[in-house]
């Protein structure tokens, strides 16, 4: 399994340090890695964002859906694994701002692979916080 399997953006990570990502993971991005990069550095130690100020930490895929979920924020991904085409939907118990009051934002029909899904939920999911 490849990091970009395991690892999204630093851009993510960036966004979701924004927004008080502060669980302890793995892996750290550097100060000087592109937004895109999904490679952190693996130390070996847990980090947390605190410990850093010019950096950020690398999480899993996973853990930012379970972070959301901590958030009252549900990602679910459907999709055939065989294929490589996901959609994603997010379901939340918070108060959203919506023409049609509705909790429930999905891809609309839009196709991606696994990874794809994930980044654009989370997108999609930062701007319920």
């Amino acid at each position: 399994m490849q990091q970009t399997e395991i690892f999204p953006p630093k851009y993510i990570a960036m966004e979701l340090r924004k927004k008080g990502y502060d669980e302890p993971c793995v892996g750290w991005y550097e100060a000087s890695d592109e937004s895109n990069c999904t490679t952190p550095r693996l130390d070996g130690t847990l980090s947390t964002n605190s410990e850093f100020t010019e950096c950020c930490i690398a999480h899993t895929y996973d853990q930012v859906v379970g972070w959301f979920a901590s958030k009252e924020i549900e990602i679910k991904l459907n999709g055939d694994e065989f294929c490589e085409s996901y959609s994603f939907q997010i379901w939340t118990t918070k108060k959203v701002e919506d023409i049609n009051g509705s909790r429930t934002i999905t891809s609309n029909g839009q196709r991606y692979n696994r990874q794809q899904s994930l980044l654009t939920a989370f997108k999609e999911a930062l701007k319920l916080i």
